[in-house]
């Protein structure tokens, strides 16, 4: 077994033995009072249950710290597997405090009063203000303060590194759209040029259909949707060129034609 996995093992048993050490206190405190089991039976089920949910959140944030391993690490001391020892290992030191100060006690109710209140504070002391304050005081030292800027300047090299990897990506994309573009537009142009025939003369409806089809299926097949509305803007151009030069309004027939090839649809109707 690891010493990540040791720690974790400790972690998790001292945390269950420090959350019985407070219901054993909360418990016997509401019995002096004279509280009935029945009302700390019926309070105990929903608090279980939400400090169960908390507990599961702390301790996987502790497990995540505790099994990662930063290349510039700001916190040497608080971080090594010493301290953390220290650390997780609170718990049993308040149990062994605990059980050395109640020893010759002769209740058991007394002494193991005693030995759960020694668990707590030790684990209160330990969690709560020995480790936030060595890790403030630890935070400001020199040597925290250098590994921060290595880490930040780290990052920030990572950033600029991805951010020219995605622009070269775009240029290779932008690149090569407008080559197959130029493909495109070098062996489609007899097809547009027919097409706005097809628009501008209005022949007939199920000739120009079916032939307007078949230069549709071609495109999707040479470059999907991208190369149809390429097509299709080569087409539109040449309309407008056709009907300035002869003075003819014209419809775009070619969209209700395509309606239902490949991805297509019909714009007129989205």
């Amino acid at each position: 077994m690891t010493i990540k996995r040791t720690l974790k093992l400790i972690h998790l048993t001292g945390t269950l033995f420090f959350l019985a050490s407070i219901a054993f206190i909360l418990v016997l405190a509401l019995r002096q009072r004279d509280v009935s089991w029945w009302i700390i039976f019926s309070l105990s089920g929903h608090t279980a249950l939400m400090g169960l949910l908390l507990i599961s959140v702390y301790l996987f944030a502790m497990f995540r710290g505790v099994s990662g391993s930063p290349e510039v690490n700001e916190h040497p001391l608080t971080s090594s597997a010493y301290y953390m020892l220290f650390y997780v290992c609170s718990p049993y030191l308040g149990l062994a405090a605990g059980i050395i100060a109640m020893y010759d006690e002769p209740s058991a109710r007394s002494f193991l009063l005693g030995v759960s209140l020694g668990t707590f504070c030790a684990t209160f002391v330990g969690w709560v203000i020995v480790d936030p304050l060595v890790g403030l005081i630890e935070s400001v030292l020199p040597a925290s303060r250098r590994h921060k800027a290595v880490r930040l300047e780290a990052a920030h090299k990572e950033k600029e590194k991805n951010e020219a990897a995605k622009k070269l990506l775009i240029e290779q994309v932008l690149k090569a759209e407008d080559i197959s573009r130029n493909e495109w537009k070098e062996e489609l142009s007899v097809h547009a040029e027919k097409l706005a025939s097809l628009v501008i003369c209005g022949s007939d409806v199920d000739d120009a259909e079916a032939v307007a089809a078949s230069i549709g299926v071609k495109a999707w097949r040479m470059g999907g949707l991208t190369c149809m509305k390429f097509l299709h803007e080569m087409t539109m151009d040449a309309c407008r060129v056709r009907g300035d030069k002869d003075g003819v309004e014209f419809v775009d027939r070619v969209s209700v034609w395509w309606d239902g090839i490949g991805r297509w649809q019909n714009t007129s109707i989205v």
